[in-house]
């Protein structure tokens, strides 16, 4: 399933067309991409920095989110995870 996700300002109202996403309180492991090439960061992040970390992923949504305007776009994935 594709979600494009969007941090929401309070009291601004949703469209009936959209599916509200309840996530629940989890630790994420947050992947800046300032050029927002997040197919290469989806490999590093399976490929280094799992393998290395402390962490493991766990059951719950991954998003990935993105920023800025046309002609400068910033990205980041997000992972839920737990210490392991």
């Amino acid at each position: 399933m594709l979600m494009v996700c969007y941090f929401l300002p309070k009291g601004l109202e949703i469209p009936e067309r959209f599916t509200k996403l309840s996530v629940p309180a989890l630790t994420w492991a947050i992947f800046p991409d300032p050029h927002c090439d997040l197919i290469k960061l989806w490999g590093r992040i399976y490929s280094e920095w799992f393998p290395t970390s402390e962490y493991e992923q766990v059951e719950g949504p991954h998003f990935e989110m993105y920023y800025g305007m046309a002609g400068h776009i910033t990205g980041e994935i997000w992972l839920p995870v737990k210490k392991k």
